[in-house]
């Protein structure tokens, strides 16, 4: 979801539907990973080099049926990771279709710009989209908000949601950094207040 604070209901459902397809469009989803393992590299986008000391967050998701008759999801676990020199991540895959996000302080979330490969699938072909995560330089003069980050909306218990939380705080500390709106940097917070308020394992999960 975005950060951003949005004044108007017709303009919340705008930005939910942009948000979500712009989040499809940035972040890996593992489906096309190996059958094992979410993994794959953090990129710059300028250099082509992979990216040291990024932070990647995977979302593992569950889903279930709607009153519609459509099927839906959300996120109910998240695990993350540092980058080392050679920019990779791995994940072990939990769920049918986790997604992966990065982030990293003066960087911002880009398109890939390697084309979908088409490879063999039974007996004929599937699109395989690229892996990897691309991150590109921040403008100093023009800040892009586009950091991919998401609130893990069904947890249990905060031992699934540290990723999360870490996530949102280096997401923060850019907005802060590049002077985002005071109710943006807000609401960021305030969900990061409800992530850190959920149960230990073993605790009573808050009503």
């Amino acid at each position: 979801m975005n950060l951003r604070f949005n004044k108007t209901r017709g303009a919340l459902f705008a930005a939910i539907f942009i948000t979500l397809s712009a989040w499809l469009a940035y972040s890996a989803e593992a489906g096309f990973f190996d059958k094992e393992e979410v993994k794959g590299t953090v990129i710059d986008t300028d250099t082509d080099l992979p990216i040291e000391g990024a932070y990647v967050m995977v979302i593992y998701r569950d889903s279930g049926g709607t009153f519609l008759g459509h099927s839906s999801s959300w996120c109910v676990k998240t695990k993350g990771m540092y980058t080392g020199k050679d920019g990779k991540f791995h994940f072990p895959l939990e769920s049918k279709n986790p997604f992966v996000n990065a982030i990293k302080p003066d960087y911002y979330l880009s398109v890939s710009k390697h084309p979908v490969v088409l490879e063999p699938y039974g007996g004929g072909q599937r699109v395989a989209p690229d892996p990897n995560i691309y991150l590109k330089r921040q403008d100093p003069t023009k800040f892009n908000f586009r950091l991919g980050d998401m609130e893990c909306e069904r947890p249990k218990y905060r031992e699934d949601v540290l990723a999360n939380i870490e996530y949102l705080k280096i997401a923060v500390a850019e907005m802060v950094k590049y002077g985002d709106d005071k109710r943006g940097i807000d609401n960021a917070r305030s969900r990061i207040q409800r992530l850190e308020r959920l149960p230990e394992k073993g605790a009573s999960e808050l009503k």
